[in-house]
């Protein structure tokens, strides 16, 4: 097996020890629930969560006896049963599941990507609409549609950390324990000078797109560097008066429109022509987002509860990094064999693995785990090719004003 076969391997072998685990099971319940002996344990469960799809619960219940009939999932179990039984498993378990995945996977990648030898991370966030159940409108806030103020929604903000170049995401929340010579990239909006003395002081590279604001009426030139000031008490008393140099580069567009980045990478040797290539980077986790929205339908919750919306959440963080780990492996493989001269270049096709992983997944960690299996997974990743688009533009779309989009109701009949 190769590097990325190796990886793939290796989680899910770590993955099948827990959840065969008692102990780290019962670490993630709720206390005094799945303490008796029922038809229905905790085991079942997990496995439910992790094989189900966006059918209607009693399609789901029927295919998990027919395909994972190694975990002897009891038959005759009622809707509400399951949907009360899933409430006493914390989500922390697949969010360990998810932090292993990513553990494991820069523990033993061979070699690491890079631009101008720096690790490239994105920031952005997201906000999925969520079923509209009590617990979700008193925990995630409410939201409220302007042409019509009668109607509430319910709302979640998360934020990724995505490394651009690994396909992999890194963390559902902001963590700064990253290696010296890597650079995280933010779209506007995230600017702020005590967010970019944070960084500065940390010795954290980061690049930010800019509004329109003070900064850049002072830069002179496509690349300058200004001396920022505390301008206010709040950011002088946290990170101190002191001026620290900022790096603000002017780039044109190829539609005309010029966009302004800032910066504390003070290489002279990264020019202002390259930090526009590194901010096109940026476009990646867009298209990440993309994957786990329409392709992982991570917004339609099967689940109306808090706790349903995080175990699914952390379940599709956890499929898309190990979807990512396939990919990775079949577009190297596709590269290496494709030739020079070919007129178009093409990549695995992230929908076929992805329905392929969610087909195997789950057999593989409850049944006899055959290494052939995996080995056919990668092959055939290879076999399933698109044809990469270069150059393709897309107008930003304004956004309707808070109309509802996804139907908790709603199911997909496969």
């Amino acid at each position: 097996m190769n590097c990325y076969q190796n990886i793939f391997t290796r989680i899910l072998i770590c993955i099948r020890h827990l959840l065969s685990s008692d102990g780290f099971l019962n670490s993630h319940r709720v206390e005094n629930h799945f303490v008796r002996k029922r038809k229905l344990s905790l085991r079942h469960v997990v496995f439910y969560l992790l094989h189900t799809n966006r059918c209607a619960m009693h399609q789901n219940l029927s295919r998990i006896c027919d395909d994972l009939s190694e975990i002897d999932f009891p038959d005759q179990i009622s809707k509400q049963s399951l949907s009360k039984a899933r409430q006493w498993i914390l989500p922390s378990l697949f969010k360990e599941l998810f932090a292993l995945s990513v553990r494991i996977y820069y523990e033993m990648v061979d070699r690491r990507k890079t631009w101008h030898g720096y690790h490239v991370f994105a920031v952005d966030g997201s906000k999925p609409q969520l079923p509209n159940s009590r617990g979700n409108l008193a925990l995630f806030g409410k939201r409220f549609n302007t042409s019509n103020p009668s109607q509430v929604y319910s709302m979640a903000l998360y934020s990724t950390l995505y490394d651009v170049l690994e396909d992999i995401i890194v963390d559902c929340s902001l963590h700064l324990d990253l290696a010296r010579q890597s650079i995280i990239i933010y779209d506007r909006g995230y600017y702020s000078e005590k967010m970019y003395r944070f960084f500065f002081d940390n010795k954290i590279f980061c690049l930010m797109r800019l509004k329109s604001n003070r900064i850049i009426t002072r830069s002179k030139s496509d690349d300058s560097i200004i001396m920022l000031s505390a301008t206010n008490r709040a950011a002088s008393d946290t990170h101190g008066s002191d001026p620290i140099p900022i790096r603000v580069i002017r780039v044109e567009l190829d539609s005309g429109v010029t966009e302004y980045l800032a910066t504390n990478v003070m290489d002279p040797d990264i020019t202002p022509e390259m930090f526009k290539e590194l901010s096109f980077l940026r476009w990646k986790i867009e298209s990440k987002y993309n994957e786990l929205k329409n392709r992982l339908e991570m917004e339609e919750f099967s689940g109306a509860t808090p706790v349903s919306v995080e175990q699914e959440f952390y379940i599709n963080m956890l499929y898309s990094n190990l979807c990512a780990i396939v990919k990775n492996d079949a577009d190297e493989k596709i590269a290496a064999s494709s030739r020079p001269d070919n007129k178009y270049k093409y990549q695995a096709n992230r929908s076929y693995i992805i329905g392929r992983f969610k087909d195997l997944f789950t057999r593989l960690l409850c049944g006899e785990f055959q290494r052939s299996v995996i080995y056919d997974l990668f092959r055939s990743a290879v076999r399933h090719q698109s044809q990469i688009q270069s150059d393709r533009k897309f107008a930003r779309k304004k956004k309707k004003d808070n109309l509802q989009t996804h139907f908790n109701h709603k199911k997909s009949a496969v």
